[in-house]
């Protein structure tokens, strides 16, 4: 029985089959081998785009390559450089030492050197303007109990001179004349005020007057504070027109002798507030105290007194 042999009409047309009927074409595998390195001596490439047929000669091609390559490290370099500057640029000022504010001294200056007093007396002088400006904001005063404290019931009972500076004095004009009477009373200075500003003081004509308090609550008094603007804030830097020396006398109960507590000296270049320590006596309870200013630092027209603070203990 003759075997029939089934073939392709497309494969016979072209070719497949040989003249005794076997296939004239074979595939053979071959193994592909993976991660190669490319190769730049080839001889030819061949391409082909929509059908066409492109050759590249081995010249072109590896010039090309180098290229490309050469761009890839030069922007691979770039970036490194940029990533190295912008750390650099954050870490560099980080490891610096801070800055002190604080003024430099000078140490390789030789002991009992004019340049090394000097600097002492330079501090010292800062030191005790920044404690002056302290104690201006944050007065010692204001840490203790007063007694003679308008809102607490204190009242300014007697006063001498009435006469009070020109520029004190408003006229208050009615019924076709003018009295005059002074703008500011005199119970100003037991407003307890640690805020002082120019021009608001009992201010009255000529260098001695007095005043008495009536205190709010009868007490033994262990100190007196007396106030004034600093040179600082005065619009003519001078405070001729303050106290200086003045004198404390405590009164039992009314219609009674004044008993003397002290004399004191209100310092021209000392605190706005001053608080003086009264000497030691007899632990005697005062209703009353007369404040009597014996003169001023030199003003010859008029003397400011701004406040006035009494502290001790209640009885």
């Amino acid at each position: 029985m003759k075997q029939i042999v089934r073939r392709s009409v497309r494969l016979v047309l072209n070719r497949y089959y040989g003249a005794d009927g076997k296939p004239t074409i074979s595939y053979k595998e071959t193994r592909i081998r993976k991660w190669t390195y490319r190769r730049y001596y080839h001889t030819s490439k061949e391409e082909t785009s929509s059908g066409n047929h492109i050759s590249c000669s081995s010249s072109s091609c590896i010039n090309r390559d180098l290229l490309m390559l050469t761009l890839k490290h030069c922007f691979i370099s770039v970036i490194f450089l940029a990533l190295f500057y912008g750390f650099t640029s954050i870490l560099v000022p980080l490891m610096k030492p801070p800055v002190s504010s604080r003024p430099t001294i000078n140490t390789f200056l030789v002991p009992g050197t004019e340049d090394q007093e000097r600097q002492k007396q330079e501090m010292k002088d800062i030191l005790a303007d920044l404690q002056h400006k302290m104690d201006y904001l944050l007065p010692s005063a204001d840490l203790l109990p007063n007694f003679a404290l308008k809102s607490q019931g204190a009242k300014v009972l007697q006063w001498m001179p009435s006469a009070v500076h020109p520029g004190q004095i408003q006229r208050c004009s009615g019924f076709g004349f003018a009295p005059e009477q002074p703008s500011i009373h005199p119970d100003i200075v037991i407003q307890g005020r640690t805020r002082l500003h120019p021009g608001e003081c009992w201010g009255f004509e000529g260098s001695q007057g007095h005043l008495v308090i009536a205190l709010s609550h009868r007490a033994v008094i262990s100190q007196v504070t007396l106030g004034h603007i600093p040179k600082m804030v005065s619009p003519t830097g001078n405070i001729w027109s303050a106290p200086k020396e003045f004198s404390v006398y405590g009164m039992r109960e009314p219609e009674q002798e004044w008993t003397h507590l002290g004399t004191f000296i209100y310092e021209e270049d000392g605190d706005p507030l001053q608080t003086f320590e009264l000497p030691s006596h007899e632990k005697v309870a005062f209703s009353s105290i007369k404040l009597q200013i014996n003169n001023n630092w030199g003003h010859p027209e008029y003397t400011c007194l701004y406040n006035v603070r009494i502290h001790g203990e209640i009885a």
